[in-house]
């Protein structure tokens, strides 16, 4: 499509949007959608939309946004049985070559809406973060089929992070290790969708999260992920958007029109001691 055409659509588009029009019509698919029990939606649906659309209102390029693209991301919370209301999603507009106009609506899971779903559908009651260290003494090995690991923190000197696992507890209670390369590759989206939400200036690679809080922020990347595979791995539960990059962060709007802020969901505190050796387990993450 040649930039003259495109221009034309998005200015076309732009003219014929109202984003009152289009909560309506995201409300009647919505409701035809629950009486064909294609999904599961609250009660309470018809307020979730309206808190979404309250959202939306502060949207850059939300009216370039088709609304069977509106409408399709809606459903996917309901089909996921995410509420707006409680920070489970985000709605981001994003760049789409899919898109006549080269926008689109897009949802993304949030740290609380991976804990509800895990919680409410998985039978996960705790998550157990643990960063390993180069001169800790740790051992993993498989068990039928389950990851067994024998690791003794060395606190005083430990030197450089290596990897992390999570101990989840649910029906049992069950180990997922991450490499440092893997927590590093969800670091980096991390980060790049901090700066592109706060609209820094080119070539800002690092967020003050990490910059702050690196270890904390390792701890929670080790949830996520981790609560991430749980849901994917279970026949319980419905996926749509979960693949997304940037599950890491939480964005909040502040005031109308003002420029989205991303904050941290949760600072995971696990002290250490300071002078002595004696071992402190991390703190257990109650969801």
């Amino acid at each position: 499509m040649s930039q003259v055409a495109l221009n034309q659509t998005q200015q076309t588009a732009t003219q014929a949007f109202s984003l009152e029009k289009v909560r309506s019509t995201v409300i009647a698919n919505i409701a035809n959608m629950i009486e064909n029990k294609m999904i599961c939606a609250p009660q309470n649906y018809k307020e979730e939309i309206f808190f979404a659309f309250q959202k939306l209102a502060d949207l850059k390029d939300i009216d370039k946004c088709e609304v069977k693209n509106i409408c399709n991301e809606m459903a996917k919370i309901f089909r996921n049985d995410l509420a707006v209301t409680k920070n489970h999603c985000a709605l981001l507009v994003i760049n789409s070559k899919h898109s006549p106009t080269g926008k689109a609506l897009s949802m993304r899971w949030q740290y609380q809406g991976l804990t509800h779903v895990a919680k409410a559908k998985c039978g996960v009651k705790r998550v157990t973060p643990v960063l390993v260290f180069e001169n800790d003494k740790f051992f993993a090995r498989y068990e039928e089929g389950i990851l067994k690991i024998d690791h003794v923190p060395n606190f005083a000197n430990g030197g450089k992070m290596i990897g992390g696992y999570c101990v989840v507890e649910n029906s049992i209670t069950d180990c997922r290790y991450y490499t440092r390369e893997e927590l590093d590759k969800r670091r980096g989206k991390s980060q790049k969708q901090t700066i592109w939400e706060n609209g820094r200036a080119a070539g800002q690679t690092e967020s003050n999260f990490w910059l702050e809080w690196e270890r904390e922020m390792y701890e929670k990347t080790l949830i996520n992920a981790t609560l991430k595979r749980i849901i994917e791995t279970s026949g319980d539960t419905s996926t749509d958007g979960i693949n997304n990059d940037y599950e890491t962060i939480e964005v909040i709007q502040q005031e109308p029109h003002d420029q989205r802020e991303v904050v941290d969901a949760e600072i995971i505190q696990q002290d250490e001691p300071a002078e002595t050796l004696q071992l402190q387990e991390p703190k257990t993450i109650k969801l």
